[in-house]
């Protein structure tokens, strides 16, 4: 079977991994000038089956409104996406109900589970670098509500396997020195000893070369046009440099994935949701004023991770469409973030030159990505994983891969079917 990837940030670099080694031919097509420059350049780096949570959590609607015009705000709505996301911004406040707040929850997590376990694979066999951390991940809380708060919501997942350790001041300092400073302004933290992080952009470009060695075609700064479809089957797809007959397609795309398929379906429910990062050099940086182990701070809504000799801020929800611009302010929100957290390190880390960088997450309006196969037989999609991509990632190429073959599938495949979604 001839099999064309579209997308090469880390959903289809692992996606077309997999579809290679279950024994097919398989091109990769990537519109930027390298695999995982785009979404999957500067992420947070966690890989997080714990924090599966989706955006629209049950009262979302009241963080938007109360954050409304703040740029400070973790969650941020600017009013010039509103034509291109109302339709889609009703959906996600519908599915922000806890019944379906709680099933993408258990969704993800399983999908997510499921993940670590492909990647831990993927990463033995193919002995890719990229600064992975197996220390497990913490959420630091500043109030008690907040913590107890947190840990009921463990407690959905509980009998999924996500395994979860509430941890007080002393215990949290233990865990992690680097904290000590700020000890006195926190309630506690949820320790997740199984969450592992790392570098998204290496693993993706490691393995698109291993990829290419095991007789993959990789073709970088080709844009697809269209897609050729007769008869309610795909034939093949366009770009500006050729044409391709193959027998089956998958868009992972991203947030892009919804404009490769408009013309075949334009109600895609995924839309981009804007983040920021900025990466640190902090190898010489004493190791008891940087954290060993990633932090989540739960009241600011964003991510300090180690990777290797770098340390990285990364947070905030934009619902900006596709504005690529680094808006000031919101970076400025990730540099008082560290300062809060770290505030020793910080006043060095600070001074220094830093990689800034803005991403767009592809956010679908249920909370759950899609993953699967359309009406249009052989069109296949991989995509919508929100916050969640680099941490779903392995997951979902194997179970796409598995749909692909006519393999057994977990049943989890149901759930995240691009069917659930698309209307004639």
């Amino acid at each position: 079977m001839k099999v064309a990837v579209v997308g090469g940030g880390v959903i289809g670099v692992t996606t077309a991994y997999e579809v290679l080694n279950a024994g097919h031919d398989v091109t990769l097509i990537e519109a930027d000038a390298d695999v995982g420059l785009a979404t999957s350049f500067a992420n947070g780096g966690l890989l997080t089956p714990s924090m599966s949570d989706p955006w629209n959590s049950p009262g979302v609607w009241r963080d938007l409104l109360r954050y409304l015009g703040r740029s400070d705000a973790p969650m941020l709505l600017r009013a010039k996406a509103l034509p291109s996301i109302f339709g889609w911004g009703i959906q996600f406040l519908h599915y922000s109900q806890d019944v379906f707040f709680n099933e993408a929850l258990r969704t993800n997590t399983e999908l997510s589970l499921l993940s670590i376990e492909a990647i831990q694979d993927i990463a033995k066999v193919e002995r890719l670098a990229f600064d992975k951390n197996e220390k497990g991940v913490l959420k630091i809380y500043r109030n008690e509500t907040a913590l107890q708060s947190g840990l009921k919501k463990m407690d959905r997942v509980a009998d999924l396997g996500v395994a979860t350790c509430m941890l007080t001041k002393d215990e949290l300092v233990q865990k992690e020195p680097s904290l000590t400073p700020i000890a006195g302004d926190l309630a506690g933290a949820l320790y997740f000893p199984n969450d592992m992080s790392g570098d998204a952009a290496a693993f993706t470009k490691g393995l698109a070369a291993k990829f290419v060695e095991q007789g993959g075609t990789l073709k970088c700064g080709q844009t697809v046009q269209s897609l050729v479809v007769s008869k309610q089957r795909i034939e093949g797809i366009i770009t500006a440099e050729e044409t391709l007959a193959v027998d089956s397609v998958v868009l992972s795309a991203g947030a892009w994935t919804r404009n490769l398929l408009a013309p075949l379906w334009s109600g895609l429910p995924v839309r981009p949701v804007k983040g920021y990062s900025i990466t640190f050099d902090s190898k010489d940086i004493a190791s008891d004023c940087i954290p060993q182990i990633p932090i989540v701070d739960d009241d600011l809504h964003a991510a300090i991770t180690p990777l290797g000799s770098r340390l990285r801020v990364a947070g905030t929800a934009e619902f900006t469409g596709f504005d690529d611009r680094l808006t000031k302010a919101r970076l400025v929100n990730l540099q008082q973030l560290l300062s809060a957290v770290f505030p020793e390190a910080s006043k060095t880390l600070l001074g220094r030159e830093r990689g800034n960088w803005c991403g767009f997450r592809p956010a679908s309006a249920d909370g759950k990505p899609y993953v699967g196969e359309t009406p249009i037989e052989g069109l296949f999609l991989n995509t919508g994983h929100g916050p969640f991509g680099w941490t779903m990632a392995a997951g979902s190429a194997r179970l796409l891969m598995q749909l692909m073959t006519g393999k057994q599938t977990d049943k989890i495949s149901e759930k995240i079917s691009p069917l659930r979604a698309w209307r004639p």
